[in-house]
């Protein structure tokens, strides 16, 4: 039977783990979670879109649901927070996720900061990859 005594404080750390990464902008994050964390935000994105009839030409375009432009900028905010995270992992400032705002450069820049692997061990911008700050974890710094 599993241990269910600390689920409060187990929900509430996954909660401030998932705010950690898709709106801080302080730590590291390593490629897996980048590309997991980048994929779940193109698929949130894809589910507000719509195919609607277009009455000048009769076909079909793609439209947004009524809260798509809610979802997408908490997207757009939120590939700026990854971003920055993945480049502190690769120890360069996060001030090159500007690249992201120039429609061309976004998709390859994406790509290729998912690529190179990562500063070992801590870097000037915290510890290993996929860990928060001390201050933000609900129950102390880890074991």
């Amino acid at each position: 039977m599993a241990d269910v005594s600390n689920a409060p404080n187990s929900m509430l750390a996954e909660l401030s783990r998932f705010g950690w990464t898709f709106f801080r902008f302080d730590g590291r994050l390593g490629r897996e979670v980048y590309w997991l964390s980048t994929f779940f935000l193109v698929a949130l994105v894809g589910m507000t879109l719509e195919v609607v009839p277009d009455p000048e030409t009769g076909g079909f375009v793609p439209a947004f649901s009524p809260f798509g432009g809610l979802v997408v900028g908490i997207s757009f905010f939120s590939s700026f927070a990854i971003a920055i995270k993945r480049l502190h992992d690769v120890n360069m400032p996060g001030w090159f996720a500007v690249v992201l705002v120039i429609p061309v450069l976004s998709v390859a820049f994406t790509l290729g900061l998912g690529l190179p692997r990562g500063t070992q061990g801590p870097n000037r911008f915290g510890p290993a990859a996929d860990i928060m700050p001390e201050p933000y974890l609900p129950d102390g710094p880890p074991n």
